[in-house]
């Protein structure tokens, strides 16, 4: 008998040791209020928008590109874009897109969007660190495009090319 009174003395032990484990933990809101109290790091909630107008065989879907701010704010940044190669990035505030013709531009916040080059066969484009993009045209050509300056030729026939990039 002694057993099992030692098993009920335990069985109400753990149960009344839970329950104010239980009942402590959640009265403690404090840090619960002050995480909800405290305002999100993101200053604007910018995205693309793709509104589709055809279907091209060599381009894919092809429409106009926007970029929405907040709920009612849409900026169209071009017509006659091709789904494949936008490349967006928010936190730097830089749009990479091309057109149904192959022509690569650049956007950047708050400015007018930026002719690159035309003829780009490769839709791999690539953000540089902050200043700008790498890319290959149809004659195997790679280019280096700092923001706001004139595209600069790296090299000539090139097959493959990998470039290791800074992102922070």
């Amino acid at each position: 008998m002694k057993g099992r009174e030692k098993m009920s003395k335990l069985k109400q032990l753990t149960a009344i040791l839970f329950f104010l484990l239980f009942f402590v933990t959640g009265c403690n809101t404090s840090s619960v209020e002050q995480a909800a109290l405290q305002k999100p790091s993101v200053i604007e909630d910018e995205y693309i928008l793709f509104v589709n107008s055809y279907k091209d065989y060599e381009n894919g879907n092809i429409g106009d590109l926007y970029i929405k701010k907040g709920v009612n704010e849409k900026e169209k940044v071009s017509s006659d874009v091709s789904e494949y190669g936008i490349e967006f990035y928010p936190d730097k505030g830089i749009l990479v897109f091309f057109d149904k013709d192959n022509n690569l531009y650049v956007k950047e916040s708050g400015k007018e969007k930026e002719f690159v080059a035309s003829g780009i066969e490769t839709r791999y484009v690539l953000l540089k660190g902050d200043s700008g993009i790498i890319f290959q045209n149809s004659d195997y050509d790679l280019y280096q495009k700092v923001l706001g300056q004139e595209k600069e030729k790296i090299s000539s026939n090139v097959d493959i090319y990998t470039a290791y990039i800074d992102f922070l």
